[in-house]
């Protein structure tokens, strides 16, 4: 597996910084570095939960779709570029990032299986507003 996506999932998962991640937050802020953690985190469950409930797209991985106009995206993109780790992995365009094409199907789905099994988002729920009215 790649250290970056253990990195990754990690972190993610146990808030465990590894020396890469810790460079990531010192250039863009804890917030941000759990922002791009988190993203691409979920791009690749999604495509590990595609190929399970789809058998139909089982020879299919896709991008990551970016919008330039968001600051996120712009973000996403530049940690990609600037990090050796990363762009080692993935390759980036204005609206999209997706692995290098070194990377085989193979080893795309066997990194999104990794993802799938270790990688556990948490929703965030509001706590109710017990005992204040809507206009308080």
């Amino acid at each position: 597996m790649h250290a970056l996506i253990r990195d990754i999932v990690d972190y993610e998962e146990n808030h465990q910084t590894s020396p890469l991640l810790m460079a990531i937050i010192q250039k863009y802020g804890r917030k941000t570095a759990h922002l791009i953690c988190s993203e691409l985190a979920g791009w690749l469950l999604g495509q590990a939960r595609l190929k399970t409930s789809f058998p139909a797209a089982k020879n299919e991985f896709r991008p990551l779709k970016l919008d330039p106009t968001k600051q996120r995206d712009v973000t996403i993109r530049q940690f990609i570029d600037d990090s050796v780790e990363a762009s080692e992995l993935f390759e980036t365009t204005e609206m999209w990032v997706d692995f290098r094409v070194e990377i085989t199907l193979e080893e795309r789905f066997a990194i999104a299986r990794y993802v799938e099994e270790h990688y556990h988002p948490r929703l965030f729920v509001r706590p109710p507003n017990f005992g204040r009215s809507r206009d308080d």
